[in-house]
C-alpha cells in the first residue's frame, strides 16, 4: 500500500469512528431523557373524583346584587333600604367580618314600558339596586 492509500485508510477509519460516536450519543442520549421522565413520572400524583374530606376555605369571593322595583322611587328604595342589611347578616353568618364587605352606592333605573312598534312610553317605575362584595 503507498502512502497515498494508507491517508485515505487512516482517513477513512476516522471519518466511521466520527460517525460511530456521534450516533451512540444520539442513542444515548434519547435513552437518558427516557430514563428521567420515567424516574420523574412517579413523582407526580393524579387524583379524579371527589374529596370525602371537608375542607375550610380562608378565602372567599362573593359579589351579590340587590334589586327593587317599584312604581315610585321611594318605595323601591325603602325596599331596598330593607333588603341591604339582610344581605350583610347572611355575609355575617357566613363567617365573613363586616370590615370585609363592601356595598355600592345605589343605582336608580327608570322604567318605560313600550309599545310593540319599540317606542317608549311614560314612566311607569322604577329599579333600584346595590352590590355587595364580600
Amino acid at each position: 500500500m503507498t502512502s497515498e492509500g494508507k491517508q485515505l485508510s487512516s482517513v477513512l477509519s476516522a471519518a466511521l469512528i466520527a460517525i460511530g460516536l456521534i450516533g451512540s450519543s444520539v442513542v444515548l442520549s434519547r435513552a437518558g431523557v427516557q430514563a428521567f421522565r420515567i424516574k420523574h413520572a412517579e413523582n407526580r400524583v393524579v387524583v379524579t373524583g371527589s374529596a370525602t374530606k371537608r375542607i375550610k376555605s380562608d378565602w372567599v369571593v362573593w359579589h351579590a346584587v340587590v334589586k327593587s322595583q317599584a312604581p315610585e322611587m321611594a318605595q323601591a328604595y325603602k325596599k331596598l333600604a330593607g333588603d341591604v342589611p339582610e344581605l350583610a347578616a347572611f355575609v355575617k353568618s357566613r363567617g365573613i367580618d363586616a370590615k370585609e364587605v363592601k356595598i355600592s352606592a345605589a343605582s336608580i333605573q327608570e322604567i318605560h314600558p313600550r309599545d310593540r312598534a319599540g317606542h317608549r312610553g311614560l314612566l311607569a317605575g322604577h329599579r333600584k339596586g346595590r352590590e355587595g362584595l364580600a
